[in-house]
């Protein structure tokens, strides 16, 4: 992996997550809107335009698939096929689980593993996967590593705060919006500050596909 990203990998890794959920958001609503006619906000968080699914997909292709960059494509594909799904369906279970929250699900799909993957859609990350670490990477290196490094430096740790912020702020008003839809009374002033400020509308508007399960 270090070969494969060169210095300042840990900050590349930081910007491979901001990339990947980028993307992962724009082929999704691009992808809806060319289905349907229609947009939909594909966001997964409640401030940032970004797919943290994608993000984190694509710092585990970049960790676990590199050493076959240079060596074996068909690899890279069923690896990526196997790491993308296994994933997509761990992710399934942690936010159902640990936020009692849905952001996708394939019930009414056919080869669907209990709703949370879809077997047709792993050729996708197979191809994704080869995709990234063929094209991307190499052109994601030769442009950061012409950037100054301090910049790029600060300007990583400006944007991990808003990610963490976003990410702090999105899990908490979710939560508070099932105890909320529960009838259960705010107890403090943040959950007040929450029932004021990120409503059931706000964040529906935010995240329209986001469904609370118990």
């Amino acid at each position: 992996m270090k070969q494969l990203l060169g210095k300042s990998y840990i900050i590349k890794l930081i910007w491979i997550f901001i990339i990947g959920s980028l993307c992962g958001y724009f082929i999704e609503t691009s992808y809806y809107f060319l289905k349907h006619g229609v947009f939909m906000n594909k966001q997964g968080l409640l401030y940032g335009h970004i797919k943290p699914i994608y993000g984190f997909a694509s710092i585990l292709i970049t960790l676990f698939l590199s050493v076959f960059v240079n060596k074996n494509h068909l690899k890279i594909y069923i690896y990526g096929c196997f790491l993308g799904g296994t994933f997509e369906y761990l992710c399934s279970l942690v936010l159902q689980y640990f936020f009692h929250t849905q952001m996708w699900h394939y019930h009414n799909k056919y080869l669907n593993i209990n709703g949370r993957v879809n077997l047709l859609y792993l050729p996708i990350w197979g191809l994704a996967a080869l995709l990234w670490l063929k094209f991307v990477i190499p052109y994601f290196n030769k442009v950061f590593d012409k950037l100054p490094e301090k910049f790029m430096k600060y300007l990583t740790i400006v944007l991990t705060a808003l990610i963490i912020f976003d990410f702090g702020i999105s899990i908490v008003a979710v939560r508070r919006m099932k105890y909320r839809n529960k009838g259960i009374e705010p107890k403090n002033g943040f959950q007040e500050f929450l029932d004021k400020h990120y409503t059931d509308e706000f964040i529906k508007k935010r995240i329209p596909y986001l469904k609370i399960v118990d």
